[in-house]
C-alpha cells in the first residue's frame, strides 16, 4: 500500500478467494512493487518515495515475511528484477527528468543487496519496466526520451560481473512503455 507504507498478506484458499493474514512495514516510503527472487526464499520492497529496496527473508512452513535489511540508493525507484541464477538485480532508477539509471546490484547469500554500479542513461529518461530474458538479456522500457518524439526499448546483454553493455536501442512508437514481459519460451518481447 503506498500510502500507508505496507504489505498485506493473503492466504489464497481452495476456491481461489482470499483471506487476509497481516500486514508488514514496507521498511521505507511509498512501495510501488515487490518481486520474489528467483530462489524463492526472499521478498523484496521497492520503495520509490524514500528510495531504498528492502529485504525480507520467507518463512517457507507459513509464508510470513522477516524483515532482514536495507539497501538506501536514492532516487526515485521503480521496477526491481533478478537474473535467473539470483546473482545480480538490477532496479530503473530515476531522479529528475534527465538523469535515468539503471543500478546494478548484486545479491549476497543472506538475501542483502549490495549496489555495483549505476549505468546512466544518455538521452533517455524515466527508466521503468524490465525484464530478464534466460540467455542473460535485459530489457528497459523508458517512459519517456527527453530529445524524441517516441519513446524507446534498450536491450543489455548482462556481462558474467553483472555489468551492462548496451546493444542498440529500439525506438517504439507512442508515449510510454507501461509493462514489459515475455513469452513462456523466451522468444517474442512484450
Amino acid at each position: 500500500d503506498y500510502n500507508d507504507n505496507a504489505i498485506d498478506e493473503y492466504a489464497i484458499n481452495s476456491d481461489g478467494s482470499l483471506l487476509p493474514r497481516y500486514i508488514v512495514n514496507s521498511g521505507g516510503n511509498g512501495p510501488v512493487s515487490i518481486t520474489i527472487s528467483p530462489n524463492k526464499l526472499y521478498a523484496y520492497v521497492v520503495n520509490a518515495a524514500s528510495g531504498n529496496i528492502a529485504t525480507y527473508s520467507i518463512n517457507p512452513a507459513n509464508g510470513m515475511l522477516s524483515y532482514a535489511s536495507t539497501l538506501n540508493i536514492g532516487g526515485q525507484l521503480g521496477s526491481l528484477v533478478f537474473t535467473p541464477d539470483n546473482k545480480f538485480a538490477y532496479v530503473s532508477n530515476y531522479t529528475n527528468a534527465i538523469d535515468g539509471h539503471i543500478t546494478v546490484l548484486s545479491v549476497q547469500t543472506t538475501g542483502a543487496l549490495a549496489q555495483l554500479s549505476s549505468t546512466t542513461m544518455t538521452y533517455l529518461s524515466y527508466p521503468d519496466k524490465m525484464v530478464i530474458d534466460q540467455t542473460g538479456n535485459l530489457y528497459v522500457g523508458f517512459k519517456f526520451n527527453t530529445d524524441k518524439d517516441y519513446t524507446s526499448i534498450q536491450p543489455y546483454t548482462i556481462s558474467a560481473n553483472g555489468m551492462l553493455l548496451a546493444s542498440p536501442l529500439i525506438a517504439v512508437a507512442g508515449s510510454a512503455v507501461t509493462s514489459l514481459d515475455l513469452s513462456s519460451d523466451g522468444k517474442y518481447l512484450y
